[in-house]
Parts: structure tokens; sequence; C-alpha cells
């Protein structure tokens, strides 16, 4: 720790307040889930309009998707009205990204649990869902943004 505090003497304060490497872990999300995606001509998409559980790794996947869906959505908006094309997009995402956060609660609850008899049991019906064909597949589908077939 001195060693740091040497290349970075305004780290002191911070640093001598830690008392071994469980003062480093801690774990938080904000999970964002903005009402409107849009105004005027600006467009968040992602984790910055809906953020998932960091457990799932989809806020990547969930950006793409949202972007190539923004581009059907507008070519098929009718002609000089953006706004109706933004709507449109928001309300076809949504639905798959309901999905992904009810999937997400899921998950998150089902890997913290306490109960021992509990998690063995959630990962062995993981582990067998995982071993079947079908299972692969659909995870897989899952992982792609591919829950409700094709993307928003």
């Amino acid at each position: 720790m001195a060693s740091m505090m040497s290349i970075s003497p305004a780290s002191a304060q911070v640093l001598r307040q830690l008392r071994g490497f469980e003062s480093l872990r801690f774990s938080g999300a904000s999970l964002v889930s903005l009402k409107c995606w849009h105004s005027r001509r600006c467009v968040v998409m992602g984790d910055a309009a809906h953020a998932l559980e960091p457990l799932l790794g989809m806020g990547v996947n969930m950006a793409l998707l949202d972007a190539a869906s923004l581009t059907d959505h507008i070519a098929r908006a009718k002609e000089n009205d953006l706004e109706a094309g933004l709507r449109s997009l928001q309300g076809a995402r949504s639905r798959q990204i309901a999905f992904y956060r009810h999937a997400g609660n899921g998950l998150v609850k089902m890997l913290s649990t306490k109960n021992a008899g509990l998690a063995l049991g959630s990962e062995y019906f993981a582990r067998c869902v995982l071993a079947a064909s079908l299972g692969r597949r659909q995870a897989m589908s899952a992982i792609c943004g591919e829950a409700f077939g094709q993307p928003g």
C-alpha cells in the first residue's frame, strides 16, 4: 500500500481506510429504465435507456439490437414522422427488454441464495437444461437476443 501512496499521494486518504481485500469487495448496480428513450433527434440506447442485471452480460447485445432495430423503425416510419418511428422502436424493444429483465432478476435471486439446498438444486437444474440439445439452443438464442424471434 505504501508503494501505491508514493505513486499517488492523493490516494493516501482513501487507501489508509482499507483493512484488507474485503474492504475492496462491493456489489451494486443501478438498473436504469427510462420512460422515454428519445427526445427530438436524440435517442438513448442500451444500458443508458434500459439497464439489465450486469450478471447477464447482455448490455452490449441489447445496445446492438437497439441500433439494428432503430434503422428498421426509422425506415418504416411514415414520411418525415421520426417521432412515430422512435415510439415504435421503444414499444417493440420494450417487450424483449422485459424478458431479459425478468430473467436477470431470477438469475440473481437463484445465484445469491444462502439456502444450500436451493443453490444445489438450481445448479443441477441449469446443468440438466444445458445438457439437453433444445436447452442449449434456447440458451444460445437468448444470449444472441433472439428470445422473441427476430429482434424488435
